[in-house]
């Protein structure tokens, strides 16, 4: 970042100046000291006679017309104007040479090394101060370095974000006299600009212009002059104004973005004074009158340069020396341009006005990682606090939905008592019917029979048909419910009497606070198992005892890991995935719904009894046999992830809950269809990151704000599409968190001061 040298003069030529200086790097001034100018009314008197020669020389000009009277020789005027120009030239470096001075110059030249970019700022309100030619000044002259003229210091706001063109509104004045078509000609080849002309508008259409869009450079090329202390532009024959008069739509340009002011026209430093009331950053304008070849060509190799590359301040100072070519007629051309410029405003590139550079700004890569860790961070704390798990668990619940469809497990039926069959036989099932719907079952082969019913005590009638049946049969499951000790609201529930242990199976699962059954129990071991003594859960004893006859036993891995055939099953741990602290007893993992219509083949109990139900549809499956009618048995429901809000008719019987917990068993193993798993929390901090970073790099390369916004809609969506297709490969990863680093992100970037690296 270059260096700037701010030089205060509080004074005139003819009283002499007191002089400040300011070294700034960044935001941080390394010096400042304060000198002095001598009274030189020689120099003010050779000032004031040059200036005046300049103009008696009387070539076209954009200056108001026929306001330059001419008379005399031309060739007599040049060499006049010529000599007046060496005089004040010499005058100029002499006063500069003033003893009082030295200490500024010697401080500068210790503190600025000659191959350091420098900016140069002459800090004063004095007209024949501005007028003095600052570029002569040896120091900076040997120096990569053009003066810039300063009037105001107050608080500038901060630059706007650009579209990718460079916004021009180019505004062709009165042009009585010259030939301002050649100024429209290059503005027209410049390259990733758009430019709007106004061809001699009324004050009405420019006013319009002003409010209505956002424009980075605004350009003027017609006659003008300075009236006073302030500018007026010919605007056509019959219009002109000062700028004050167009102060509220200026202002508006400005605070939406306007960064450079470029009058290619007579007298401008009137122009500039009304500019630099409104905090413009950046102005160029003439001098003096200015002839109609020195305009266009100035115009001409200054935007080259700037297009081309060059920063502002070197763009115009190489196209003002390329004037020196035109001297021999028109003398003191080079004296003409001028900046006119903020000190506090950044040095500008045709690249920084399109908001090309930021993306491959090194400085901005930086930046932009800096947020993305940062958000990833504090993204990282939120979640642990817990304050995310319920978007999580939404987003979880939207993926499960979202996953292809999927076909009816064929190794399970489920036998149900519907609300036909309760209204039938009564609730709860008596024993008798319960027995007949075993015994029809067993007649076909099943190889496990799992009956999905709580039977600690008999119902009549039927009760002496059932209780041998559980004794006879060792495919036979039964269910029963461990409960919480000290807890009359959920009590245990013990077996039928004379089950064995290794064919109960409990039935307890332990719901989200939002009360959806996202996890299901495999294993337990509870202190409090008086009623309910098994370990395995019942979904969990189908699925094994299926498995058996397959030749396939559960493996323990470790106190967390359970190999089942070619499947790992991994216990979740209190922070899986978007959870916080839930409650982990036993060896839970995810409840990995099958995606289909039905999870199993469905019978009526009644079409059992009737006969209805061909063999090959019982032989060789696992039968669950249970009750479906939600007006009999109302807390044997739950809510899914399937469950829409406020729904309640979609609630999921527990019989089929069982159902799916069985059937992801066994095509884990059967099937290779993939259990529901978490990553590692580091390896989800990255991943959280990996997408802050995505943020920030779409802000810096969409400039506007509906690109971005777009961009990261979109890049929202693969987020999504990308989850959902790890989410079916077996892995639940952070959506949420991702996606709220995503955007943080991408707002912080825009939010960055936008400077150049």
């Amino acid at each position: 970042m270059a260096k700037r040298v701010i030089l205060k003069l509080n004074g005139s030529l003819d009283r002499g100046c007191r002089v400040a200086v300011e070294i700034w790097s960044g935001n941080a001034r390394q010096l400042e000291l304060v000198a002095q100018l001598p009274p030189n009314p020689e120099l003010a008197n050779w000032a004031t006679l040059h200036w005046q020669r300049y103009r008696a020389i009387g070539a076209p000009s954009r200056l108001k017309p026929e306001s330059i009277e001419v008379d005399g020789s031309i060739n007599r005027r040049i060499q006049e104007c010529r000599e007046s120009s060496q005089k004040l030239g010499d005058g100029f470096r002499q006063w500069l040479d003033s003893p009082e001075f030295l200490r500024i110059d010697r401080a500068l030249r210790e503190e600025i090394d000659r191959r350091e970019a420098v900016r140069v700022f002459i800090e004063t309100d004095n007209a024949q101060l501005q007028k003095l030619p600052w570029h002569l000044w040896d120091w900076s002259e040997s120096r990569r370095a053009e003066v810039s003229l300063s009037c105001r210091t107050s608080p500038l706001p901060p630059p706007k974000s650009h579209s990718p063109q460079v916004r021009i509104l180019a505004i062709l004045g009165h042009s009585a006299g010259i030939e301002v078509e050649t100024d429209r000609q290059i503005l027209e080849t410049l390259p990733h600009a758009r430019v709007w002309f106004l061809v001699e508008p009324t004050r009405q259409q420019l006013n319009d212009c002003l409010w209505e869009r956002s424009w980075d450079i605004l350009f003027f090329a017609g006659h003008s002059e300075t009236e006073g202390e302030k500018g007026r532009i010919y605007l056509n024959p019959n219009d002109s104004l000062t700028l004050d008069e167009l102060r509220y739509g200026l202002r508006q340009a400005i605070k939406r973005g306007l960064q450079l002011a470029i009058f290619n026209s007579c007298d401008g430093l009137g122009l500039a004074q009304q500019l630099g009331d409104l905090n413009i950053p950046q102005m160029v304008v003439m001098r003096e009158v200015v002839g109609d070849q020195v305009a266009q060509i100035f115009l001409k190799y200054f935007l080259q340069a700037f297009a081309g590359g060059q920063s502002f301040e070197l763009a115009v100072r190489q196209a003002r020396e390329r004037l020196e070519g035109l001297e021999d007629q028109l003398p003191c051309a080079t004296w003409l341009p001028a900046i006119v410029a903020h000190p506090q405003a950044e040095s500008l590139t045709w690249n920084r006005l399109r908001s090309r550079p930021l993306p491959f700004s090194k400085l901005h890569w930086q930046r932009v990682l800096q947020s993305a860790v940062a958000v990833t961070l504090v993204v990282l704390g939120i979640r642990a606090l817990g304050w995310l798990q319920p978007g999580e668990l939404y987003a979880y619940d939207r993926l499960m939905r979202m996953r292809p469809p999927e076909v009816a497990d064929p190794r399970l039926l489920v036998v149900e008592a519907t609300e036909a069959d309760v209204k039938r036989y009564g609730f709860p099932l008596p024993d008798g019917i319960l027995a007949q719907a075993i015994e029809k079952v067993k007649q076909h082969q099943p190889r496990v029979v799992a009956v999905d019913i709580f039977r600690d005590r008999s119902i009549a009638p039927g009760g002496d048909r059932l209780q041998p049946l559980w004794q006879q049969h060792p495919n036979l499951i039964a269910l029963c419910h461990v409960g919480q000790a000290n807890n009359p609201d959920n009590p245990g529930i013990a077996p039928p009497p004379n089950v064995p242990e290794n064919r109960q199976g409990f039935s307890d699962v332990w719901l989200d606070p939002d009360g959806i059954l996202r996890r299901f129990v495999l294993f337990m071991q509870s202190d409090y198992q008086e009623a309910c003594a098994t370990r395995l859960s019942f979904a969990g004893l189908a699925a094994l005892s299926y498995l058996q006859a397959e030749g396939i036993e559960p493996k323990n891995l470790s106190s967390d890991r359970i190999q089942l055939g070619n499947a790992i099953l991994t216990r979740l741990p209190s922070d899986a995935g978007g959870y916080r602290n839930f409650d982990n007893r036993g060896f839970q993992v995810m409840l990995n719904y099958r995606n289909a219509p039905q999870v199993a083949q469905r019978v009526r109990i009644w079409d059992l009894l009737a006969g209805k139900i061909a063999p090959e549809d019982i032989h060789s499956r696992i039968v669950l046999i249970g009750v479906t009618a939600s007006t009999a048995n109302t807390s044997g429901f739950f809510e899914t992830p399937y469950t829409q809000w406020g729904q309640s008719d979609r609630q999921m019987p527990a019989v089929i809950v069982q159902a799916h917990a069985i059937s992801q068993l066994l095509s884990a193993e059967l099937d290779d269809r993939p259990l529901l798993d978490v990553w590692h929390p580091w390896i989800e901090a990255f991943w959280i990151g990996g997408w802050a970073f995505v943020g920030g790099a779409i802000a810096l390369s969409c400039p506007r704000t509906w690109a971005w916004g777009l961009a990261t809609g979109v890049t929202a969506g693969s987020l999504i599409w990308v989850s959902l297709g790890l989410f079916v490969g077996g892995q639940w990863v952070p959506v949420v968190p991702a996606a709220i680093a995503l955007a943080t992100t991408g707002a912080l970037a825009r939010s960055l001061p936008q400077k150049q690296g």
